[in-house]
């Protein structure tokens, strides 16, 4: 089990544009996380998190929800690892899929398919607009160093 605190921001301050919107976004929030083993090689993540200082930002649980659910498998050297949140019946989550593979010790190719809404908080309309965000598709790839 793991429980700790996440922030999350797009960087823009509170700077407000020439229309005098202010395109801020930030929350933050507690979270705790559970990893079940159900195989040797097959484990399921659920993650919860209680949002707070959504006063400017309320409607980004619209968005992001109370929570989210992972499937990790794990095969050595390579991991996968699908994460779902749907929110709004389907209206607005999001789908990930991550594949590590371990080249050597500590040193991983990580490559990522995002799908879905909110994929960053750049993308999300600021206080008082008025559009939705956009549903996007977004391959990665790099280089993960890990223990």
């Amino acid at each position: 089990v793991r429980v700790g605190y996440e922030h999350e921001s797009n960087g823009q301050g509170d700077v407000a544009r020439i229309d005098g919107i202010t395109p801020s976004r930030a929350w933050d929030r507690l979270f705790a996380d559970v990893a079940w083993p159900l195989t040797e090689w097959l484990t399921l993540r659920p993650k919860v998190w209680y949002a707070y200082g959504l006063e400017d930002n309320p409607d980004l649980l619209d968005t992001y929800g109370r929570g989210q659910l992972g499937v990790g498998f794990h095969y050595r050297p390579a991991t996968i690892d699908l994460w779902y949140n749907g929110r709004h019946g389907g209206k607005r989550g999001w789908q990930t899929l991550d594949l590590y593979y371990g080249w050597a010790r500590g040193w991983r190719v990580h490559v990522q398919w995002f799908d879905g809404y909110g994929e960053s908080l750049i993308d999300l309309p600021g206080e008082a607009d008025t559009f939705s965000p956009e549903r996007r598709t977004v391959w990665r790839i790099g280089v993960a160093i890990t223990d």
